[in-house]
């Protein structure tokens, strides 16, 4: 069972690319750069489908499929399992403590524009 913890999205970067941003501190030492490598996609595996479902709505994400780039190109969609923000912006998630859950969208807005947002926390609760 998922319990919100905060649902507001927040703003953690917007800039240019740098090591600052990859270097970026985002939660007890943990930095973007190792959050890259959890996408959004995984976390099927970790939560039930109700609780994923519950988390896509709440954060308002849609697959891939669902995107106007694959709307122009559909058969490039089939290998695509991402999950992106209402602006386009990857999807990804990191678990502290075996039971808080942070999703996090990153990307770049406009040529040059890094952007993070952190938008949600949540708790898992073992039923």
């Amino acid at each position: 069972m998922i319990k919100i913890i905060e649902k507001n999205r927040r703003e953690l970067y917007d800039g240019l690319e740098s090591e600052e941003l990859y270097n970026k501190i985002l939660a007890k030492g943990l930095k973007l750069k190792d959050i890259l490598n959890n996408n959004f996609s995984n976390l099927k595996e970790k939560l039930n489908s109700e609780d994923f479902k519950i988390i896509m709505d709440l954060i308002k994400t849609k697959p891939s499929k669902d995107t106007l780039f694959y709307k122009f190109f559909p058969n490039k969609a089939k290998d695509d399992t991402n999950y992106y923000s209402l602006e386009g912006l990857s999807l990804y998630y990191s678990i502290a403590n075996d039971n808080i859950l942070e999703i996090l969208s990153f990307g770049e807005l406009q040529p040059s524009r890094y952007i993070l947002y952190s938008e949600g926390i949540f708790k898992i609760e073992n039923e």
